[in-house]
């Protein structure tokens, strides 16, 4: 990274801030909710992979406050947006990766239909399941890529890099297509 940091939005008790943290990288977690000292993140001795630089001590600031337009400041001072099962703020974090152009990596989770009930597909239709929300966020940009991540349950990140923003957007998102993700060398 050069530069800003790794923004991490909806982060919850902070397991993937804080394993980002103690690989060296500067990171600004975002949530509503106030840090609690049994949110600690107790996993993260088992999270180093062999051959890797931890640092005992990481670099993560948090922010207690709900992600929205007004967070907008946040992602343009950001080098990669992040979300590990965000909720309701799902759509906004996309939308603001796009606005601001910035490479990010999201894993949606639930659906809402009820509280999101203005959420429409290119055909018309509603987003009222999980297969539905992945097409709905895909379709806001059709260089939006997917991959399924090696564990179970909500795995499919959608995701965008440098380079995908400089390539010349297609008329159609196409068929989901999410391979395995394989983590590069």
């Amino acid at each position: 990274m050069c530069g800003g940091y790794i923004l991490e939005v909806a982060g919850g008790k902070g397991a993937l801030a804080t394993a980002l943290g103690t690989r060296g990288m500067k990171v600004l977690m975002v949530d509503p909710r106030p840090p609690d000292v049994s949110d600690k993140p107790d996993e993260l001795e088992s999270e180093a992979v062999e051959g890797e630089d931890v640092h005992p001590v990481g670099s993560v600031d948090r922010i207690c406050e709900h992600f929205d337009d007004s967070s907008m400041e946040l992602v343009f001072g950001a080098e990669v947006v992040v979300a590990m099962h965000p909720d309701e703020a799902t759509d906004a974090i996309v939308d603001a990766a796009l606005t601001a152009q910035r490479p990010f990596a999201v894993v949606p989770c639930c659906v809402f239909p009820r509280l999101f009930h203005h959420r429409r597909l290119h055909n018309g239709g509603g987003v009222v399941g999980y297969t539905g929300l992945l097409r709905f966020l895909r379709e806001k940009d059709p260089r939006i890529r997917a991959a399924r991540l090696p564990f179970a349950g909500r795995n499919v990140v959608l995701y965008m890099t440098k380079g995908d923003f400089a390539a010349q957007k297609q008329d159609d998102v196409g068929p989901l297509h999410a391979p395995n993700w394989v983590r590069p060398d």
